[in-house]
């Protein structure tokens, strides 16, 4: 049952990381934030370097580019949602991400949309608009207009949508090479693409200097946290299947939900913790399809 205890594991740590991260935002600009905690992330890695497999083709380091390209992008759209948004809202709308991988699944790999997939997706939209629901508001339309007309759920949307995107293009880079090439290399291209942006849409290096003296120790803590829970996921899927292995890592919008809840007083946290657990379940059927 090793799988079980990296599963576990993987998911704690994913959701002290999440908490963290929301308590950082709340002082400090998502882009400064991003690009700093990217380049600690590629420090953090660099014992990986030993086992990485360079001996790859000119079109894979592409395709790892791609990965690092639009994990930035969901990173940085997924922290400008959560420095807005309430951690309870924002975490439990994180489990609908595998409906979107199922989606980009099927339509640029050839993978079947089956009814159990069908069946986790309509637990994930059912979930969605209990998490969006104020009973006293009475009013059974008014979660759709919270959909629509907030600015902060597009950006998580969308998020969730290019984050899809990466894990398409990483399952495919999979079948070629190691978890930790790709975790690597994706991960330096985060933080160069990260450079890049900052550089040219921002104030450069200023920002970044901002970046780390305004989260300090934590951007260091959060790395640590998020290159391990990586590993430990990784380590799982490759003792047991995908589709045994990520449900139980789903299991850290759960925790942060209720953790993240408490901590930062927000309301209706009850409410949106089971909001929380039907869309857990919904996205392990979607994986389990």
């Amino acid at each position: 049952m090793n799988w079980l205890v990296f599963a576990l594991g993987a998911a704690f740590l994913s959701a002290v990381a999440m908490v963290l991260r929301k308590k950082v935002l709340e002082v400090e600009k998502a882009v400064d934030f991003s690009t700093a905690l990217a380049l600690v992330n590629v420090f953090v890695s660099l014992p990986l370097f030993f086992w990485l497999d360079i001996q790859i083709s000119i079109f894979l380091w592409f395709m790892i580019f791609l990965v690092g390209l639009t994990a930035a992008a969901g990173f940085l759209l997924m922290s400008k949602a959560l420095k807005n948004m309430d951690i309870s809202i924002v975490s439990p709308m994180r489990n609908i991400e595998p409906a979107f991988i199922a989606f980009f699944a099927f339509l640029f790999i050839g993978e079947v949309l089956t009814l159990i997939h069908i069946a986790g997706i309509s637990l994930l939209i059912v979930g969605s608009y209990i998490l969006e629901l104020d009973v006293k508001k009475h009013d059974l339309l008014a979660p759709f207009g919270e959909m629509v007309g907030s600015k902060y759920v597009h950006l998580l949307m969308g998020s969730l949508v290019v984050y899809s995107i990466s894990a398409v293009l990483g399952k495919y880079v999979l079948e070629f090479t190691s978890p930790v090439t790709l975790l690597f290399l994706s991960q330096f291209f985060v933080a160069l693409v990260f450079l890049v942006y900052i550089k040219l849409f921002h104030s450069g290096f200023t920002d970044i200097k901002k970046g780390f003296s305004q989260a300090g120790w934590l951007v260091g803590v959060i790395a640590v946290l998020t290159v391990s829970y990586r590993l430990l996921q990784y380590n799982g899927m490759s003792l047991e299947y995908v589709s045994l292995v990520i449900p139980i890592k789903r299991l850290d919008t759960l925790f942060s939900t209720v953790v993240g809840g408490e901590l930062f007083h927000e309301n209706r946290l009850l409410h949106k913790v089971l909001a929380c657990i039907i869309m857990i379940l919904g996205a392990s059927l979607v994986v389990l399809g």
